[in-house]
């Protein structure tokens, strides 16, 4: 789900489409979206020589469909040092690098109200 298209709940969304991609691809693979699905009764049979469909099928589908959707229909404004960033997994550390510890003295004055409780006492 694309935070950019938030239009209801993500769950109901990729459910609805799973459901809708079993309804319409069991007539033609017997509703084999897994390709993991299609391995183990093709060990137990024997038979490999159609296998190779379950693979490439999903695989292309899927670049694909990254492809159009982030280029063609709905188009990302990150820079492609941005794009690198998060493809590289430092992006979060971006982020976080430009933030500034807290300094100790809130949990210094913590400290120092919990030791007058305590001397109270």
């Amino acid at each position: 789900m694309d935070s950019r298209q938030a239009s209801g709940s993500p769950a109901a969304m990729i459910g609805i489409s799973v459901a809708l991609g079993h309804l319409i691809g069991i007539y033609f693979t017997g509703c084999s979206m897994n390709p993991a699905r299609s391995f183990g009764p093709a060990v137990i049979v024997g038979k490999f020589t159609v296998h190779w469909i379950f693979w490439v099928g999903p695989l292309t589908g899927a670049v694909l469909a990254s492809l159009i959707y982030n280029f063609i229909l709905f188009p990302d404004t990150k820079t492609l040092s941005q794009r690198l960033a998060i493809l590289m997994g430092t992006a979060e550390m971006e982020k976080l690098a430009g933030v500034e510890p807290q300094k100790e003295s809130q949990s210094s004055s913590g400290n120092t109200e919990m030791e007058s409780v305590c001397q109270m006492a």
